[in-house]
């Protein structure tokens, strides 16, 4: 039975007062998807342009192919993450790391963190701090 018309809140048999089902279910859902999340890096495709977020003072950036644009994590894997296509052309999504959500955070921060000492950094007249497509270290 419906708690003080609302849908989130039922009331049991016994007059106790507790979250919908519809509602509980959905927590689980979700809860479900954190100890299923990835941890993934988003590589050039191709040799070619690509934009960079990472530096204001640079718009686009050339990648050679298989170089990172960007690191991230997701509990959505790509076909949830990139419903509408991957955030520029020529990108490949790859999965690095599985496991729970606090395990991908961690390991996407370290590699945003280590990008900046790789040698397709390092040969750049100016290195980025970050990854092209990382905007923040998060």
């Amino acid at each position: 039975m419906l708690y003080k018309g609302v849908d989130f809140l039922e009331e049991d048999q016994d007059g106790n007062i507790r979250i919908s089902e519809e509602r509980q279910a959905k927590m689980e859902r979700e809860l479900e998807e954190y100890e299923n999340a990835e941890q993934y890096v988003l590589r050039a495709g191709r040799d070619a342009f690509y934009p960079c977020l990472s530096d204001k003072a640079r718009k686009r950036i050339f990648l050679f192919k298989g170089e990172v644009w960007k690191y991230g994590v997701t509990t959505k894997k790509q076909e949830g993450r990139y419903a509408r296509g991957l955030p520029a052309e020529n990108l490949v999504y790859l999965v690095q790391f599985r496991g729970n959500i606090h395990e991908c955070l961690v390991e996407e921060k370290r590699k945003i963190y280590q990008y900046s000492v790789l040698p397709e950094n390092l040969k750049r007249t100016t290195p980025l701090l970050r990854p092209p497509g990382n905007q923040r270290d998060f």
